[in-house]
């Protein structure tokens, strides 16, 4: 066709250079501009792909983050709930020694 065309296409996880194909109409036109298109796309795929990577690490260190709190509130849940059986254990031993029934369990 005698269309002015580019197109330019990347996927987000290549390694590999962008590739892009502009029309030889287009080409002819206005050959500096086209240099300046493929350049600028490639410039753009370059900053979206830093953003992803970024996301990805904030996303991972976020996920960091929440994995040491949850340990931390488990290991203070496992202190609360050895500290209650202890205080349950004070708690028979009293009930035995005073003869006082334990209502609860009865």
């Amino acid at each position: 066709t005698s269309c002015w065309l580019f197109i330019g296409a990347q996927h987000p996880n290549a390694h590999g250079a962008t590739l892009h194909y502009a029309s030889p109409r287009l080409t002819r036109d206005v050959p500096q501009l086209m240099e300046n298109l493929a350049t600028d796309f490639c410039s753009a795929i370059e900053y979206a792909k830093d953003l992803r990577r970024y996301d990805l690490a904030d996303l991972h260190s976020k996920l960091d983050h929440s994995k040491k709190e949850k340990e931390a509130l488990e290991a203070e849940m496992q202190a609360i709930v050895a500290e209650k059986v202890s205080q349950e254990e004070v708690l028979r031993v009293y009930r035995d020694k005073f003869g006082i029934i334990d209502l609860e369990h009865a």
